[in-house]
């Protein structure tokens, strides 16, 4: 595997692959986990391809939540949308708007490969909104 780091943008672009209940990722979390402790842009969230895996691992971080979920799908999108001002850890300086749905339902799995089915409005909806989309390949740059 490729070092693990913010810089190493190689699967920002393409369409992450689920993680086996078998795998070994811990290199991954630690990975994610120390880029979203110590960035020096406060970090909402860290998508696996962020650092270069192409791993379909999300880490949401807003306010008192702060969540892994690996393998996660938007199930459900509610309340319509609003427009919401983005920036995002790979493309510093870089902000956007874009039109995210008020709440979302998510499934996935915890660390530990607990399910999850989560229900999330508001900035923890949109973060979701957007670590997903780094995993289909989607970003703001």
């Amino acid at each position: 595997m490729s070092e693990l780091s913010l810089n190493n943008r190689t699967a920002l672009h393409k369409k992450s692959e689920d993680v086996e209940k078998d795998e070994d990722i811990s290199k991954i979390l630690q990975a994610m986990h120390k880029v979203v402790r110590t960035s020096e842009i406060p970090a909402l969230g860290l998508a696996a391809p962020q650092i270069g895996s192409s791993k379909r691992i999300i880490i949401v971080k807003v306010g008192s939540l702060f969540k892994t979920i690996i393998n996660p799908v938007i199930t459900k999108r509610k309340l319509g949308m609003v427009k919401s001002k983005e920036g995002c850890l790979s493309y510093p300086g870089l902000f956007k708007t874009i039109k995210r749905y008020k709440m979302v339902y998510v499934e996935g799995f915890d660390e530990n490969w607990k399910p999850l089915r989560l229900k999330h409005r508001g900035m923890d909806s949109y973060v979701i909104q957007h670590e997903v989309d780094h995993l289909n390949g989607i970003t703001i740059g």
